[in-house]
């Protein structure tokens, strides 16, 4: 009985707890190329993430407009997330019949992966499955990828314990 009513606490406990514990992130994203990310929180467990690369290292250019609906995993600070948005890619690259191309397209894209923030770093892996709508688009249209981003929080969330201490002193 009594460990009974310990998990029933703590998972009360969870339950109050908010997806993410940051307000807005900035970092670099590691994947097939090195790009820029940022997140800020919109709603309880809503974040809307913009990322772009340049394709330094590749020949895939991107933009993307993402909202991600969190979960909590152990503690706000390390949660799962699950979303959604738009994509627009630009292919460079070279072929027999035309020596150098690019095409342009826009798609949507989903993404899912976990996060972990310590202090004030955020960890974030994440795997975002990409279909581009543009016909003219001439390179494949349904993609994948993965990447690692190290983000610093810039603005940090004030936890439920700190707002409920913060009322009465």
């Amino acid at each position: 009985m009594k460990n009974s009513l310990s998990l029933l606490m703590m998972l009360a406990t969870i339950q109050f707890c908010s997806g993410q514990s940051y307000n807005t992130v900035l970092g670099m994203r590691f994947g097939e190329d090195f790009g820029f990310v940022g997140a800020q929180r919109i709603a309880n467990h809503t974040t809307l993430e913009l990322s772009a690369s340049d394709g330094l290292f590749s020949s895939n250019k991107f933009v993307s407009a993402t909202l991600k609906q969190h979960h909590n995993l152990v503690t706000r600070r390390f949660n799962f997330f699950v979303g959604g948005g738009y994509i627009g890619k630009s292919l460079v690259g070279v072929d027999n019949e035309r020596e150098n191309y690019s095409t342009t397209g826009h798609g949507i894209a989903g993404v899912m992966g976990t996060e972990f923030t310590l202090g004030r770093l955020n960890f974030s892996l994440d795997y975002v499955p990409q279909y581009i709508l543009t016909k003219e688009f001439s390179g494949r249209r349904l993609t994948a990828d993965s990447a690692l981003s190290i983000r610093y929080v810039m603005w940090k969330r004030k936890g439920w314990l700190k707002k409920f201490f913060g009322k009465i002193f």
